[in-house]
């Protein structure tokens, strides 16, 4: 562990378990009680994450944050912290040399494709732009979480050409997975977002890291233990049990804000239904690699440039709303199978994977790659299957002292790791129910 835990012995008021954005929302709405957070990695926060390089932040995760009147945009007010706009397109593409962006239905006339692709490009358009204009609606009188829930984009799109798949593919690995398993409804909320103006338009300023930064002082770094991986949690009936290395703590409550399958392994009496639905909680990795280059941008205008049949499926250009001295700060991008493949790789071939994948998609710039970070999340986000929607009620079953908190409650945002540990702070004050 990271430090050793004060006063082991003394019964706590909340212990959190997992240190990413829920646990330490949580621990934050909490701080002015008895607190303690265990978290098993090297660092808090997660996902949200980000280095600085000559004083010029490089994301490696969560990277667009909402405005006012968000879950997330509050807690940024809250937290006193700000946002950089992001000036450029949040849909671009760079397909055989050629960079377009812009409206979406036009791509196939501007990208180089063959006709057959050309059609199957339209169609899938048109396919998404009817299932995104449905979700809306959804959406605005809340039925979102069982619209297309019964079967999976590539069968709510239909056949491809197989140009045109690569380039769906590379769309939808953001969100975790890919179109032959994610639902319908998963991935139509994502392109409903960003085509209806919703999608988080700006950075925090500073990088991701300043949120966890400004949250773990708030709650105490005394208080937030990393590198203390929990093995078992238990409701004793009066309080909750909680073990790590050889150590039991003891706890009135307990917020468990762990992934799916983590969360699922150490509760033990878990009610059926719910250790079920953990169960059936899917994850894709995400790959992600942050440079700092120097010389031209011809990718600029582009925020978020899908790279379709390229080793990395998108690049996000993060200095759009920076002064960076002439720094580009890029954050190549992998999701879903091909996340794992290059998961496998050294840092130093990822490295320079990056540089072959900069040099075949601009040719002839003279680009130099000065600083990389790079991060593996075997987790990287939950993917929700056809039948998602029947999971939600035995994930939110009482669980005497224990809550369950984290981004697999909703679609797989920041946003959804705030609301659920809003939900499981709630049911701190409350009388613990018995377990079912």
């Amino acid at each position: 562990m990271s430090a050793a835990i004060p006063d082991p012995d003394r019964l706590r008021d909340v212990i959190v378990v997992g240190g990413g954005l829920a646990g330490l929302t949580a621990a934050y709405r909490l701080r002015e009680r008895d607190v303690l957070v265990l978290e098993a990695g090297v660092r808090a926060g997660g996902r949200v994450c980000s280095v600085l390089h000559d004083g010029v932040p490089l994301n490696l995760g969560a990277h667009m944050f909402s405005g006012p009147g968000t879950p997330v945009g509050d807690l940024v007010a809250e937290l006193g912290l700000t946002r950089t706009p992001i000036r450029g397109a949040l849909m671009a593409m760079s397909l055989g040399g050629k960079m377009v962006q812009g409206r979406p239905e036009l791509w196939p006339l501007r990208l180089p494709m063959s006709l057959p692709a050309r059609a199957s490009f339209a169609r899938m358009g048109l396919r998404l732009r009817w299932g995104a204009a449905r979700m809306a609606r959804a959406m605005a009188d809340g039925t979102d979480a069982t619209f297309e829930d019964h079967r999976t984009l590539a069968e709510f799109i239909g056949p491809l050409h197989p140009q045109v798949s690569v380039m769906l593919a590379a769309l939808t690995e953001r969100s975790g997975g890919d179109p032959a398993s994610m639902s319908a409804g998963h991935a139509l909320r994502s392109f409903t977002n960003v085509w209806s103006g919703q999608a988080p338009g700006a950075n925090l300023t500073g990088g991701s890291q300043r949120m966890i930064d400004a949250l773990v002082d708030a709650i105490g770094s005394a208080r937030v233990l990393t590198q203390a991986p929990v093995t078992h949690v238990q409701n004793m009936g009066d309080h909750v049990c909680v073990d790590l290395a050889g150590t039991r703590l003891r706890a009135r409550r307990c917020i468990v804000c762990t992934p799916a399958p983590i969360t699922r392994s150490i509760l033990s009496g878990l009610p059926e239904a719910c250790a079920a639905a953990l169960g059936q909680i899917a994850y894709g990795p995400f790959l992600s690699v942050a440079l700092g280059v120097r010389g031209a941008a011809p990718w600029r205008g582009a925020y978020a440039l899908a790279t379709p049949g390229a080793p990395f499926s998108v690049m996000f250009d993060q200095g759009t709303g920076l002064d960076t001295g002439g720094l580009s700060t890029l954050m190549l991008f992998r999701g879903a199978a091909g996340a794992a493949e290059l998961a496998a790789l050294t840092d130093d071939a990822l490295t320079q994977l990056a540089q072959r994948h900069l040099q075949g998609l601009f040719p002839g710039a003279a680009l130099r790659i000065e600083a990389t970070q790079i991060a593996r999340w075997p987790h990287g986000a939950p993917v929700a299957l056809p039948g998602r929607a029947a999971l939600q009620a035995p994930l939110q079953m009482p669980l005497g002292r224990i809550a369950l908190a984290g981004d697999y409650f909703h679609s797989p945002n920041m946003a959804a790791a705030i609301l659920s540990a809003d939900r499981a702070v709630a049911l701190t004050g409350a009388e613990p129910e018995p377990l079912a």
